[in-house]
């Protein structure tokens, strides 16, 4: 059973309200929809007319300050230029640092049928391939061991987070509530990516023709663009946004899925038998991208558990939404009002998806196509530039999970957690037992 507190609350309001309601905060309008016409305009067709630095800044800027994620304009799409080509497929099909940790993980997992949570497992296993893929650890570090403070830097990157989280939440009373840990987590994350930056830079200086490939060939984040750039906060706000969505989602997005397919053991046995058929061999983009049915289950998953629980932007000039009221006529957006799509009541519409709509129910993607209904990586411009990257590792770790377990049980409730991602802060209690045949 899922427990649902506030996103159950968000869409009880679409259900009294409608698709499109307004509502206001401390004297500010936000337009809250979740119909298709209205989002595809202000995210899309008249991208240009709304803005998300007055929105994200003062959430997030403690965290990541000016980086792809905060800011509008002229930086942002400087950023997005320098950042869209750590998610190149030609990167994402070169999967063998992540199968690497994926094995270690592997042998670590309990197999004797004895309940655990497995997200903590999950998270680790992200860190460990981000601070190689991102940080560049293993170049600039290669005889040191940084666990401990690697632990550390998880712990604060999950304090810092659900700390934004609760200033987005306050919205303009942010500025009166305690945040004393939260700016000591922050002030521990700038530390642990100043440590990477000031290496990373030495090594450049040092070894300036270096590849800088990792002993798998996958090149590194940081020591790419530090041979754009030796500003050094720039590059620990770029380094920490990435980190953000090259991690924390794709970690969320696997302990999802698993969360529902130990729950639902004729899915899991569909998709091992797909899993099965590339047993032995090394894990590509174009190997996991080729099991169908998978894809169908990651689609539903993020369905029914957005990473995301909001788009916002706010307009900078009146603009029109072209389906307001009962969707029978349009609504005019004024200047300075924020404009809110919430995904979770977008994503189980019955409209759209049917009476079933709030089961876990994969196959219903043999037939749906994305559009405006569906949007967990958001759309537009600004669509995520690691939608396939995220879809492609989330998909190679449950293949390999999927080989080596024959049967999982899940136990537990799933509980919200909000930060900048919502997330089960209840865990992911399950059950293995080992695979006879792999």
């Amino acid at each position: 059973m899922k427990q649902q507190t506030r996103l159950k609350g968000i869409r009880d309001l679409y259900e009294t309200y409608g698709d499109t309601f307004e509502t206001n905060s401390f004297g500010s309008t936000i337009i809250n929809t979740i119909d298709p016409a209205n989002i595809q305009t202000f995210l899309s067709l008249e991208f240009s007319r709304y803005v998300l630095e007055p929105i994200r800044f003062p959430v997030a800027s403690p965290i990541m300050g000016h980086s792809i994620f905060t800011t509008d304009g002229h930086l942002w799409e400087k950023a997005r230029s320098e950042i869209k080509p750590v998610f190149a497929r030609g990167e994402i099909s070169n999967m063998a640092s992540l199968e690497w940790h994926l094995d270690k993980m592997i042998k670590r997992l309990p197999l004797d049928g004895s309940l655990f949570d497995i997200a903590p497992f999950v998270d680790n296993l992200y860190l460990a391939d981000s601070l190689d893929y991102l940080f560049a650890q293993s170049i600039i570090f290669p005889k040191t061991d940084l666990s401990s403070l690697n632990v550390r830097f998880l712990k604060c990157f999950r304090a810092s987070t659900a700390g934004a989280g609760r200033r987005h939440f306050f919205g303009r009373l942010r500025y009166v509530i305690p945040d004393l840990p939260f700016r000591q987590a922050c002030k521990e994350l700038h530390e642990f990516a100043d440590m990477h930056i000031n290496a990373a830079l030495g090594y450049l200086h040092q070894d300036s023709d270096s590849s800088a490939e990792l002993k798998t060939g996958r090149s590194a984040f940081l020591l790419d663009l530090a041979r754009q750039t030796q500003d050094k906060r720039y590059l620990r706000n770029q380094l920490l946004a990435v980190f953000m969505a090259g991690h924390d989602s794709i970690a969320v997005l696997v302990e999802d899925a698993i969360y529902e397919l130990a729950r639902h053991p004729e899915v899991w046995s569909r998709a091992r038998a797909e899993a099965l058929a590339l047993a032995g061999k090394p894990l590509t983009f174009e190997s996991v991208r080729s099991q169908q049915y998978l894809y169908q289950i990651i689609k539903e998953v993020l369905r029914l558990h957005p990473l995301s629980p909001t788009s916002s932007r706010i307009a900078v000039e009146p603009t029109i939404l072209p389906r307001g009221g009962k969707g029978n006529r349009p609504l005019l957006v004024p200047a300075g009002a924020t404009v809110m799509v919430h995904r979770q009541p977008l994503h189980v519409n019955k409209e759209r998806y049917g009476e079933d709509a709030d089961e876990f129910r994969p196959q219903r993607w043999q037939k749906l196509k994305q559009g405006w209904h569906y949007m967990p990586f958001s759309g537009g411009p600004r669509t995520c530039p690691a939608q396939a990257m995220a879809m492609a590792e989330a998909a190679a770790v449950l293949t390999r999970l999927l080989q080596e377990v024959e049967k999982i049980k899940g136990e537990g409730e799933w509980k919200e957690g909000w930060g900048l991602v919502v997330r089960n802060v209840a865990g992911v209690w399950v059950r293995l037992t080992p695979s006879q045949e792999y």
